[in-house]
């Protein structure tokens, strides 16, 4: 008798888990860009600032798409680089 209750239960209690983020609205959505602890962005370490150093370039010449120095192939078009 009690186990069908404690199954009906359960899956009540999963199905709300489930469809609770389907019907919330949109002003309680939050754009999901909280930073984790200890990891680095291009803000830096816990949202410190940070300069990038600068790095060789070169112009691709099939594409036009600006490629750093140290790769072989184009990012854009997947090309060699000469």
């Amino acid at each position: 008798m009690i186990t069908p209750i404690l199954i009906g239960v359960g899956v009540l209690v999963a199905a709300a888990y489930i469809l609770a983020p389907l019907l919330r609205s949109e002003a309680d959505l939050k754009p999901f860009r909280r930073a984790r602890p200890g990891t680095r962005h291009l803000h830096g370490l816990d949202g410190v600032d940070v300069t990038l150093p600068e790095t060789d370039c070169r112009v691709c010449p099939h594409c036009g798409e600006t490629v750093r120095a140290e790769f072989d192939f184009c990012g854009a078009c997947a090309l060699p680089l000469p």
